[in-house]
């Protein structure tokens, strides 16, 4: 029963591998996300050890809390796992590349903290307290 409704992958008669990541960019540069997207799409379109017959995806998809995320999906013309990475790699540091070309630069996880405005006398009683 497991047989008849999970499919069967059977790499021998793979003809591709997928690439697919996900970018992380700062909020700040959200304007430049269109170029960077963009661009990447471009390469990857030209690039050829990356399979054109297949499905080449490069789209801003996600609000998270501390970046803005593309997500990148395409496919490699070799099986070869060995070349795959290879050819994965290349395209990362030509992603790399490209961002840091539009001026962006890859988000981390960050939190932003926000004092509260203080009222005169609070700053007065703080001063008397630390003396």
């Amino acid at each position: 029963a497991v047989f008849a409704t999970n499919p069967i992958e059977n790499p021998g008669q793979m003809y591709n591998r997928r690439i697919k990541t996900s970018l992380s960019l700062r909020y700040e540069d959200i304007t430049r996300v269109q170029a960077v997207t963009e661009q990447i799409r471009s390469m990857l379109e030209n690039h050829p050890k990356i399979d054109q017959n297949q499905t080449i995806l490069v789209n801003f998809n996600e609000w998270d809390s501390s970046s803005v995320n593309v997500m990148i999906y395409c496919f490699t013309h070799t099986t070869v796992w060995k070349e795959w990475l290879d050819v994965q790699q290349q395209v990362f540091l030509d992603i790399a590349q490209i961002v840091k070309g539009a001026g962006a630069d890859f988000a981390f996880p960050a939190t932003t903290f926000y004092p509260a405005p203080q009222l005169p006398e609070e700053n007065a009683i703080r001063k008397l307290n630390v003396a």
